[in-house]
């Protein structure tokens, strides 16, 4: 198959799937649309084939390069790389219009791999993964698997898992189930830890509330584009870094509303960009806040 690895074929056999699923994972992978590269490609089957056989958990050495390969591809070529995880673990391609990303038995892995693996690191990338899924995750997750997110040393991760249980779970049993994992296990939340979780309780708990009445307002007001423009910038201006994750993770599909705007000259700018070291991940928020208050 042109420009594809001998390799492929070899972890497609030891995955143990059938001639015609590996023939239609190869098409996928070589057809004329697809931007996955080879090699890249050659590591999405390398890991697809270690989480479907139970290896993947064994991995000496190599987790994080194969989890953040996957995330990049995911993110690069959303279809594909969905459509190859469903014939890898269910011997099909996605049926049009399926709302979960990736499919059941594969979250149902990566959720033991949640549960049980130590690297914090790798701990973290795997629960990025699940916590795309959504709604999908809340109908298969034990609220007692993410009591460990407290001592998380990824702090974006750890908000979102916190923000996850207090969402799908209730503050009143978040807190509890958070106050029994470290009874049993004899650890201290971080102080800087108990304070965004206090933040994030208080939050949540006066969501519902506030959210009624803002509902109300905005249905029965009539207010000019400029005056909304204004109103959202004080308000995302008023909000510290955790805060604005939790508001982006109210819509199952901010981000990709945000990427219809781009381009839009009437929307105001957010300037997201990566940042390799801590100082430029300041600036890159700061410039963030700074293009919502200026609204250029």
């Amino acid at each position: 198959m042109t420009g594809l690895c001998a390799d492929l074929e070899v972890m497609l056999d030891r995955a143990g799937l059938s001639e015609e699923v590996s023939h239609d994972i190869l098409a996928v992978l070589d057809h004329a649309s697809n931007t996955i590269p080879p090699c890249k490609g050659v590591r999405l089957l390398r890991f697809l084939t270690s989480l479907k056989t139970g290896a993947f958990l064994n991995l000496a050495s190599g987790k994080t390069p194969l989890l953040e390969n996957f995330t990049e591809l995911l993110c690069r070529d959303m279809e594909s790389v969905s459509r190859i995880c469903r014939l890898y673990f269910e011997g099909m391609s996605p049926q049009g219009g399926t709302e979960a990303l990736l499919p059941e038995e594969m979250v149902k892995e990566l959720l033991v791999l949640g549960r049980v693996e130590r690297v914090q690191r790798v701990k973290a990338l795997v629960w990025d993964l699940l916590l795309k899924q959504g709604d999908q995750l809340a109908r298969l997750v034990s609220p007692e698997d993410i009591a460990f997110s407290l001592w998380l040393d990824s702090p974006v991760t750890r908000n979102k898992l916190i923000i996850f249980a207090l969402r799908h779970v209730g503050a009143e049993k978040a807190m509890q189930l958070f106050r029994t994992y470290a009874s049993r296990t004899g650890k201290a939340i971080p102080p800087n830890v108990s304070r965004q979780l206090m933040e994030l309780v208080r939050a949540e708990s006066r969501m519902k509330y506030r959210k009624g009445i803002l509902s109300g307002t905005a249905e029965t007001s009539e207010l000019s584009y400029d005056a909304m423009d204004r109103l959202w910038s004080e308000y995302l201006n008023s909000r510290n870094r955790f805060e604005l994750i939790r508001i982006f993770l109210l819509v199952g599909d901010a981000l990709n509303r945000l990427e219809a705007l781009n381009g839009d000259p009437s929307q105001v700018p957010l300037n997201f960009k990566d940042a390799e070291a801590r100082s430029e991940a300041a600036a890159a928020f700061a410039s963030r806040v700074h293009a919502v208050r200026s609204g250029k």
